[in-house]
């Protein structure tokens, strides 16, 4: 319960509930755990820590109007914790504390390594980009190869995905990548999961020439 001194009569408040969503139906069910100290954004209103800094409460409100949520998604103390949402839009209610319940998943993590072809054998090429297209919700997300040509990413949610190497950098470079896309799938399982071995093999791309005939 919370206490007011200025004349709110009308206005409303909202709290941000994390929780994590253990079998990702994005339902709070019983006996998944509350999570403390995600934050978020709601234009026009000021949120401030509540019950020790474990919940924030973003207070006078204009009833019945509807709010964007925006979440930090990097307030969570734990990398491997990620909403399974960046926004929400809730309407108000007047005179009450509207729930926000943000359903939290753990993240999962990809590895994996690009070569090149040479006449000493497979070398590592760093600076490569590493498209990871989530299939399932339609969001790219990219990551570059190290110096020695591996590459690492944490924040994979649960869904169908298919990774490749950019179109518009291998046709800079003069390469075709083998295999041209790796497809794969992250089950919601607690704790996550790895995704390894998604390697790439670049060699020169053959260029066609059109002969005029005599």
């Amino acid at each position: 319960m919370l206490f007011d001194r200025n004349n709110g009569v009308g206005l409303g408040s909202a709290v941000v509930q994390p929780f994590l969503d253990d079998n990702y139906n994005g339902r709070k069910d019983e006996g998944e755990e509350e999570l403390q100290g995600l934050r978020a954004k709601i234009n026009g209103a000021g949120g401030a820590p509540r019950a020790g800094n474990s919940l924030y409460y973003y207070n006078r409100l204009r009833p019945y109007d509807n709010y964007i949520v925006q979440i930090d998604e990097y307030s969570l103390d734990d990398p491997q914790l990620k909403p399974l949402h960046d926004n929400y839009s809730v309407a108000v209610n007047p005179n009450m504390v509207t729930s926000i319940e943000v359903p939290v998943v753990t993240a999962s993590d990809i590895m994996g390594a690009v070569k090149r072809v040479t006449d000493v054998g497979p070398v590592g090429v760093g600076g490569i980009k590493i498209v990871i297209f989530n299939v399932s919700r339609d969001v790219v997300t990219q990551v570059d190869s190290f110096n020695d040509g591996e590459f690492y990413y944490l924040g994979l949610l649960p869904g169908r995905y298919r990774a490749y190497i950019d179109n518009d950098q291998l046709e800079s470079y003069g390469y075709k990548a083998t295999p041209p896309s790796i497809e794969f799938e992250i089950k919601p399982e607690p704790g996550g999961s790895t995704i390894e071995a998604i390697d790439f093999l670049l060699s020169p791309a053959l260029v066609e020439v059109d002969k005029e005939s005599n």
